[in-house]
């Protein structure tokens, strides 16, 4: 496959060359519709690759494609184009960071219409070997197919919603593998900022049974506190109740594990500031929560208690009694 072998040579050069030969195809071929499906997994790969100049090129052409296609599909398009305003797909809503803040180098701002379809048009044969390529006992390739996904999902937008029921299991596999753990972080909060919360919660509870792996409870809470980093200040909060009752029955709160208590203790911190408002009514519950991970029983746990500390100094006021 020269194909491959020229997206992954060590010269950047060559990288950046190859990915301009390939969007080149993807725009002025006459029979480029037969090849996009071979090309366009390429000139994604390039925007996700580690030098800027190969990125920038990468997301140029990426662009023209985009804009090839809106010109091509304007018919199909055209009540998105011409009716709808640019941002009616965005959630709404407030977000830490500002609204752009899930977007990583070399974006700048949204994604344009048509390249947010191209990419869409891809993703269900791309998904597959991406989550299976995450696990492979290579560091490079991890590494690689990861900063590919978190292109894909910049691309998919509200669309990532239906191939959610895969990408959270493959999140708690991978999220605390030191290669890609920040790739992976970032993902999870790409996945926060444009999907629902009720399409993945029930899912992602379901996985924090201490019982069957302490190891796999730890990642669904850190894949879990990612999600939320990502969501619209408020969206959590209709399931607050869910996360502290799950929490609270069952092993989490009482193990000696002292990395899945920090998992536990960092997602109350988001919690407290995207869920402000009904963290107010609910603080009776996280600091009996946050009391139990301070417990030095059996042994003293210095980091965690030290953590819980920082914690509780952000707890909000209770709301006035009535």
């Amino acid at each position: 496959n020269w194909f491959g072998k020229f997206s992954l040579d060590p010269h950047p050069a060559v990288r950046e060359q190859w990915v301009r030969t390939a969007g080149d195809w993807c725009i002025n071929l006459w029979e480029r519709l037969d090849h996009e499906t071979r090309m366009i997994p390429y000139v994604l790969s390039g925007i996700s690759d580690e030098v800027p100049s190969v990125q920038e090129a990468a997301l140029e052409i990426m662009i023209k494609i985009g804009k090839q296609y809106e010109t091509e599909k304007r018919e199909d398009l055209k009540d998105t184009l011409y009716y709808n305003p640019e941002d009616l797909n965005l959630p709404s809503g407030e977000y830490i960071g500002g609204p752009l803040a899930y977007l990583p180098a070399p974006f700048k701002e949204r994604a344009g219409l048509g390249a947010r379809e191209v990419t869409m048009g891809h993703m269900k044969a791309l998904l597959y070997p991406i989550i299976k390529e995450l696990t492979v006992w290579t560091e490079e390739s991890r590494a690689r197919t990861a900063r590919l996904l978190r292109t894909c999902l910049v691309f998919s937008e509200v669309q990532i919603a239906r191939n959610t029921h895969r990408l959270v299991p493959a999140f708690v596999k991978v999220v605390n593998d030191p290669v890609i753990r920040q790739e992976i972080e970032q993902c999870c909060r790409i996945v926060g900022r444009f999907v629902e919360v009720d399409i993945y919660m029930e899912q992602l509870l379901s996985l924090t049974n201490v019982e069957e792996s302490s190891e796999n409870c730890t990642n669904a809470l850190t894949v879990l506190r990612h999600l939320a980093y990502g969501s619209a200040m408020g969206a959590m909060g209709a399931y607050l109740g869910d996360i502290l009752d799950t929490l609270t029955t069952s092993d989490v709160m009482r193990t000696q594990n002292a990395a899945l208590k920090l998992a536990a203790v960092d997602l109350l911190d988001v919690l407290l500031t995207v869920c402000e408002e009904d963290c107010a009514r609910r603080t009776r519950d996280v600091v009996l929560l946050l009391a139990h991970f301070n417990t030095p029983v059996p042994v003293p746990l210095p980091q965690v208690q030290s953590r819980v500390r920082q914690v509780l100094r952000r707890l909000p006021p209770p709301p006035p009694a009535a």
